[in-house]
């Protein structure tokens, strides 16, 4: 029986949203734009900072990047956005906890221990009662996964999106 299943997805680059100003329904405009534009959000990253502002990064789909940053940038003044950028070249790859006499910490751990053995850098990350998904580059994806069956052994499916 499986207890582990990792899933990687590649062709994933990430846009960036430098310092926005922390006010209720700049989310609603960045995320309306893109809907209506049907732009999907992979995974998102926010980070605050005290001073009321915050970045925003977006997982989008390789192949909509550049409709993607233009529909941002043309929110730019609206929301009064310092500078965007963006990222190419990156996968996401879930790590789902399916089930077993491991807890959850531990198999966190195992699974930060094979990214770190993989030489590989996380740029986003979310973790949720059951998986871990990161952004890595696409360069470290063999690498990850060849780091994750070494020590999940038979517990890891392997399967592609």
């Amino acid at each position: 029986m499986e207890r582990y299943k990792t899933i990687h997805q590649g062709s994933i680059a990430t846009i960036t949203l430098h310092q926005i100003p922390q006010k209720p329904g700049i989310g609603a405009k960045i995320f309306d734009i893109l809907s209506k534009n049907n732009i999907n959000v992979k995974l998102v990253f926010h980070t605050f900072y005290k001073n009321d502002v915050s970045d925003l990064t977006l997982a989008v789909d390789k192949a909509n990047l550049d409709i993607s940053f233009k529909l941002l940038e043309s929110l730019k003044e609206d929301i009064k956005v310092d500078k965007i950028d963006c990222k190419k070249n990156l996968v996401i790859i879930s790590i789902h906890y399916i089930s077993g006499k491991m807890k959850m910490r531990a198999f966190a751990t195992d699974v930060f221990r094979s990214i770190t053995n993989a030489q590989c850098d996380i740029d986003m990350l979310s973790i949720s009662h059951s998986t871990i998904s990161c952004i890595i580059p696409e360069s470290k994806v063999k690498d990850v996964i060849f780091s994750l069956e070494r020590r999940f052994k038979d517990e890891v499916a392997v399967h592609p999106i």
